[in-house]
């Protein structure tokens, strides 16, 4: 890739160089798990996988309370100048990345800096990548942007980082229309994550510990701005008067984010768990739920949809509509009571589907959304993309490709 290269840029001990882009900067994130799942499957069909950043581990917590200027300092310019905080250290391995001479490039988003640098790179020495979403927040269209400034600069960094890829995997179907909207002819393949095998007791048997208290459980990250708004519903199920209290519980970060309690509704708010942790405290709850996005992010949905089919108790999808990719999806799976904003029937739809006798079988994961399964397919298509794009490559001179940004 650049001048320094320890080795051939193609080649290492026999097998080709394969540069993983994934900034795992939180605990549990979705998206380095499907990274190091996929990176897994992509070394067993011959690519010497190294990731970038080197150092793969959440950031530290940043304090609020001291050095206010610098705080104010870094937020300005993660609204107006970067395209999201970590370009800069972005920017500072670039370097690093080139002499490392990968022969391609699997750019997992979002984060977006770190994949459009590494694509700037790649795309200036002729190499391949594909992009991969990641979880359903990577087509939020964070670098969407328009107008003048950072944010045509944003508009410009996306525009690029998926044009310019040979291949783009993606979580939704409604995603995938509007990138083959976008980029017609790009190879694209829908894939949302896969569930984590643990080891699990048989389901809950109907009937509470306490039938007058209905325990929700939540796993996973609540965002106000992206989420639909829980509360209306918890208090339908409230007033119904089939329960003397209904109780949210979130498992999760950005407790802030949550709505407040509000007489006999109340939302707890606890750290998030290791996955094989929350199966085990899932039985204490009747019910998970997954809160679905705003109409305006009907493309994605929550992560933890399949997710949660390693849970030995039953699950509620809340949904904004039934044209939301949350409602077609969680439809599919077994053990799922889909539910809408608009539906005043939710008390007594809950209610049945919790009182019921689960058998096993229904509450139990298809083998074939096992990420096992899941990383084996989405490897074979980031494989078959890079290895397309290097053979064509090869029949032709290696420009960088026109129109990048270095």
């Amino acid at each position: 890739m650049g001048e320094g290269a320890d080795e051939d840029p193609i080649e290492a001990g026999g097998q080709s160089k394969l540069a993983v882009v994934c900034r795992a900067h939180k605990a549990f994130a979705p998206r380095t798990e499907r990274a190091r799942r996929v990176a897994a499957a992509l070394s067993t069909l011959g690519w010497d996988c190294t990731f970038w950043p080197r150092v793969q581990a959440p950031t530290p917590a940043v304090s609020e309370k001291p050095r206010p200027v610098r705080r104010t300092l870094r937020k300005i310019a993660e609204r107006f100048v970067l395209i999201d905080r970590f370009e800069p250290e972005s920017l500072a391995w670039r370097s690093g990345f080139e002499r490392s001479g990968p022969a391609a490039g699997y750019l997992v988003v979002p984060d977006f800096s770190p994949a459009v640098t590494a694509a700037r790179a790649l795309r200036a020495a002729g190499r391949p990548y594909v992009v991969d979403t990641g979880d359903p927040w990577g087509m939020d269209m964070p670098l969407g942007g328009r107008g003048i400034g950072p944010a045509a600069r944003r508009s410009r960094a996306e525009r690029d980082l998926f044009g310019g890829a040979a291949g783009v995997v993606l979580t939704t179907k409604l995603q995938a229309e509007e990138m083959v909207s976008r980029f017609p002819g790009k190879p694209v393949m829908v894939r949302p994550n896969g569930f984590q095998e643990v080891d699990t007791a048989p389901p809950v048997e109907a009937g509470r510990k306490d039938p007058a208290v209905l325990r929700l459980a939540h796993f996973g990250r609540f965002d106000r701005s992206v989420r639909v708004d829980p509360l209306p519903f918890l208090e339908v199920l409230a007033d119904s008067g089939r329960w003397d209290r209904v109780v949210m519980t979130q498992f999760g970060p950005d407790p802030k984010e949550l709505p407040k309690s509000t007489g006999r509704v109340a939302i707890e708010a606890r750290a998030a768990l290791p996955w094989p942790e929350a199966v085990a405290e899932a039985r204490s709850h009747d019910a998970a739920i997954v809160i679905g996005n705003r109409p305006e992010r009907r493309m994605q949905m929550p992560s933890k949809v399949v997710e949660y089919l390693s849970l030995p108790i039953p699950r509620i999808a809340l949904c904004s509509g039934t044209d939301d990719s949350l409602h077609e999806c969680a439809g599919r799976l077994p053990g799922y009571l889909v539910l809408t904003e608009a539906d005043r029937e939710v008390a007594g739809k809950v209610a049945s589907h919790l009182d019921r006798r689960w058998e096993p079988e229904e509450l139990e994961p298809p083998e074939e959304l096992s990420w096992g399964v899941v990383a084996g397919e989405v490897g074979a298509f980031v494989d078959s993309c890079l290895r397309a794009e290097m053979s064509s490559a090869s029949a032709r001179p290696l420009p960088g490709l026109v129109g990048s940004h270095p």
